[in-house]
């Protein structure tokens, strides 16, 4: 039951993954949010999976659990700071906080690693870290700002891009320390640099958008993390022997 509360609240967000590219955006007079649409429906769409997978064997599945409680709580966090607070958020904060209390594993087996920790990941993550950080601190800015007639600002769109960048270095630390279900939340960090380069090459003109050359880094990125993935470990361990 628990778990199905935590489902809910994200869905009615994920109509934005449709129209983030679409003609309903500009009907609205909102065009220049495209960007910042189609990121914010990513993240979700990551809480949503982190969530929808504890339904099959959630005992393998803590790293994803994890993964959809830090984002929500960042999110959260990020709105405190930048006093961009709502009660809505608690719509999305309790019943997640619930299921990571009640997962099955139990609270200390969640954190519980399957193995050593995954090298190349791990320095993927720590050369992406410090990019990420001042990208997501020049968002706090912005969104703690609260300039009049800054719409992005009114539809907290800063605060989700800061939650992104914080995210994705979160997701990649879950990764490469193993926890069960650690390939899920990999494959999550890998797709979330992926679009957030993509959309910003679609879309550089537009609000949050890095350069084209950073860009092609961040997809270039996720793609090395994709495979070191799949395939890191055997790396490491041809290296060693």
């Amino acid at each position: 039951m628990v778990m199905f509360l935590a489902v809910l609240p994200p869905i009615p967000i994920l109509f934005y993954l449709f129209i983030g590219w679409a003609n309903p955006l500009e009907a609205l007079g909102m065009h220049h949010h495209h960007l910042h649409v189609f990121m914010e429906s990513t993240i979700f769409l990551l809480i949503l999976l982190g969530c929808i997978v504890q339904f099959f064997r959630p005992k393998r599945k803590a790293a994803p659990m994890l993964q959809a409680a830090i984002a929500i709580f960042l999110m959260t966090l990020v709105a405190i700071v930048t006093s961009s607070y709502d009660i809505a958020f608690l719509f999305f904060l309790v019943p997640i906080m619930a299921a990571v209390a009640l997962h099955p594993s139990g609270f200390r087996t969640l954190f519980q690693p399957t193995g050593k920790f995954n090298l190349p990941l791990l320095a993927l993550t720590a050369v992406a870290a410090i990019p990420l950080a001042l990208y997501a601190l020049e968002h706090l800015s912005l969104q703690a700002s609260q300039i009049v007639g800054d719409d992005h600002g009114e539809l907290n769109h800063w605060g989700v891009m800061a939650t992104l960048s914080f995210s994705l270095i979160a997701f990649g630390l879950l990764a490469a320390f193993r926890l069960h279900g650690w390939r899920i939340t990999a494959w999550s960090a890998s797709v979330m640099a992926f679009v957030l380069g993509l959309t910003s090459l679609a879309f550089p003109a537009q609000a949050s958008a890095v350069s084209p050359v950073w860009g092609v880094i961040a997809i270039i990125w996720s793609l090395a993390f994709a495979l070191a993935t799949q395939f890191g470990d055997r790396l490491v361990s041809a290296r060693s022997g």
